[in-house]
């Protein structure tokens, strides 16, 4: 049930139209979306009992250029805009990632998403 989640949120977001990885790709280029794992907690428990909540990141990367913010933020609107059936727990505040040496700029959206036993 928990993996059907989280392949049916990576075919969601290949609405994207850029490349959308499961938990962290050995080699990332950007743009992307990276779906992965909140730190410290994937599946809690639920409003109800039998039901639970499995919590994920969708990590957003663009590389660096003069359209970088709005291209970043054109990401997070689409994975907002992809992402109805579950819910928003946040966006951190865009930062640096460096990642295989290059310096690219990202973000977090924190989502999840309530399932039943």
């Amino acid at each position: 049930m928990i993996e059907e989640m989280r392949s049916q949120l990576i075919e969601d977001l290949g609405a994207l139209d850029v490349p959308v990885h499961p938990p962290w790709p050995g080699r990332v280029a950007p743009p992307c979306a990276i779906v992965g794992f909140e730190d410290g907690r994937y599946v809690v428990a639920g409003d109800t009992y039998g039901s639970f909540e499995v919590l994920l990141t969708v990590t957003l990367l663009v590389g660096v250029s003069a359209t970088r913010v709005a291209d970043l933020e054109a990401l997070i609107e689409g994975t907002l805009a992809n992402t109805g059936d579950w819910s928003l727990k946040g966006v951190d505040e865009p930062t640096e990632f460096v990642e295989s040496g290059m310096s690219l700029l990202g973000t977090i959206v924190h989502i999840g998403k309530i399932g039943k036993l």
